[in-house]
């Protein structure tokens, strides 16, 4: 296919994701779809393999190729009109809070599907009742619903068996039945645009654009893999805890360059844990595709061409390929943002003027539950604060951005005190928090919680005990803080990086966030 058709059905594919996108926007119900950005949309073909996505996030970049195989091997008869439901995170999930629906896409001449639409969307709660418990769960059982491969629509007909069993079990089922109908019209938009697409063009030369976009992302992907000297590459480094017995968890890299390809090893890496900060493969392979790709140039179309060079190698039982029952919840926010920070360190002495120091390393998730006497029921909080950005060589970094995996949209504060028994007394820079250098690594935030009720706080954070670091002889960035203004007592204490406790209202809950690392040595 020559260079001209292939760019316009890339635009052609990148219309309907971002049609889906602006769908699932739309329509959704909760803060995590509307402003968060918490979802992906995507096309893919018979083979599994992605065509085109569109996310703010790059959490979801291998959920869809590893889902799907589990979902044709289950339910191998598909029909027009179907979508599967899932969110089994060791079947290609994140973490069961992140439910995939799949829609089969048909030809009229052909017998099974030719392409499929994919939506992933990260529902706030799945029938936990408690989701501050889910931030320390000892196994997945405590995390909510699992959703193995089923039908939710039967060529067209809703599955309302499951749908009563799944709203009688969550807390909040209008919430719920929001987000997966934003989901389902989601995915009926971007059925409808291939089909039109198919009709005007035919299948052969609709499938044929796809494989030359994948062509041409391997093509780029290997010309970036090239331009790094051969070598073995190796890095180091460690999460702090995992809430519960586990300290200095290891997650290690070794990334072997030959020519074209390249080989990224992480079986050295710690054994699974006992608290939640299990990563599953598909979050694994999703930071090393959010890595390489963004080091290939800026119009590299994103699909399954980006990783055809790459071989990922991570042991099972491990940390970056947990199997069932490991909780998992923190390795889609925690632990992927470590494994960024291992494939970065251990890149940089190879191409030094392309990667930046760590950036914060954490999501710093905070949850408070409780009874809002006001309002006369139940409440939930939950939100993930920005932090520094890690400098590089010839800038300064920007303060107070969520960086790498989950690259998400905070609530704004107006909601939060509309909504929930909660005061935000400050919200500002952390000044001075970035890391020192030739180059200045960004700063973090400063965010205070006056809490109007009673409640439980859960917090989930990383880089309180390592700092994010420098590059080339810059500074860490700060270490991240947290802390408990007692109303009663008129006191403040520190807390440990991953706490459940019970506060009083009046009480405050004060999260400081890492800086990023700085880049170069002062003089």
């Amino acid at each position: 296919m020559d260079e001209i058709t292939r760019e316009l059905f890339y635009h052609e594919f990148i219309a309907i994701v971002e049609e889906m996108a602006e769908t699932l926007k739309r329509a959704g119900f909760s803060q995590r779809i509307k402003e968060g950005g918490m979802f992906s949309c995507s096309i893919y073909n018979f083979d599994e393999e992605m065509i085109a996505y569109l996310s703010p996030s790059p959490i979801y970049l291998s959920v869809g190729t590893l889902t799907l195989k589990h979902i044709k091997q289950n339910i191998p008869d598909m029909k027009k009109g179907d979508i599967y439901i899932i969110n089994d995170p060791f079947k290609g999930g994140t973490d069961l809070s992140n439910i995939t629906l799949v829609s089969p896409v048909f030809s009229e001449e052909n017998i099974k599907p030719d392409f499929f639409i994919v939506t992933s969307a990260s529902h706030s709660e799945m029938g936990t009742r408690n989701l501050g418990g889910v931030l320390l769960a000892k196994s997945i059982v405590e995390e909510g619903i699992f959703i193995e491969p089923m039908k939710l629509m039967d060529q067209g007909k809703m599955n309302e068996s499951f749908l009563q069993a799944f709203f009688y079990k969550v807390s909040y089922p209008k919430a719920r039945k929001g987000d997966l109908n934003a989901q389902i019209l989601s995915n009926y938009i971007g059925t409808k645009r291939i089909e039109a697409l198919i009709r005007k063009y035919g299948f052969d030369k609709i499938n044929n654009a796809g494989k030359a976009l994948m062509d041409y992302s391997e093509y780029l992907m290997k010309k970036t893999i090239k331009e790094i000297p051969d070598g073995k590459y190796d890095y180091v480094d460690y999460l702090d805890s995992d809430g519960l017995n586990n300290s200095k968890i290891k997650i290690k890299v070794s990334i072997e360059i030959k020519g074209d390809n390249a080989i990224v090893n992480f079986s050295r890496s710690h054994e699974v844990v006992r608290g939640p900060l299990n990563a599953v493969l598909s979050i694994t392979n999703a930071a090393v595709f959010y890595v390489f790709r963004s080091l290939a140039p800026s119009y590299t179309p994103i699909n399954s061409g980006c990783l055809k060079p790459i071989e990922i190698i991570s042991k099972k039982h491990t940390i970056l390929n947990a199997s069932y029952p490991s909780a998992v919840n923190g390795g889609a926010t925690e632990t992927a943002q470590r494994i960024v920070d291992v494939l970065l360190g251990a890149l940089y002495p190879a191409i030094p003027e392309k990667i930046p120091a760590a950036s914060q390393g954490t999501m710093n998730g905070i949850t408070i539950t409780g009874f809002d006497k006001k309002n006369n029921k139940n409440f939930t909080f939950y939100e993930t604060i920005p932090g520094g950005v890690g400098a590089g060589e010839e800038y300064n970094a920007p303060d107070a951005l969520q960086t790498h995996m989950m690259n998400v949209l905070s609530e704004s504060i107006e909601a939060i005190e509309y909504k929930y028994p909660i005061r935000v007394l400050r919200y500002s820079i952390r000044n001075n928090s970035g890391g020192q250098g030739i180059f200045k690594g960004g700063s973090g935030t400063i965010k205070d919680y006056e809490i109007l009720s009673d409640a439980t706080v859960t917090i989930m954070s990383e880089r309180r005990l390592k700092a994010p670091y420098g590059l080339n002889g810059g500074k860490s960035g700060k270490k991240g803080n947290n802390s408990h203004f007692i109303a009663s007592a008129k006191e403040t204490i520190s807390l440990p990086e991953k706490v459940k406790l019970k506060v009083k209202k009046g009480d405050r809950i004060i999260i400081e966030t890492p800086g990023g690392g700085g880049f170069g040595k002062l003089k």
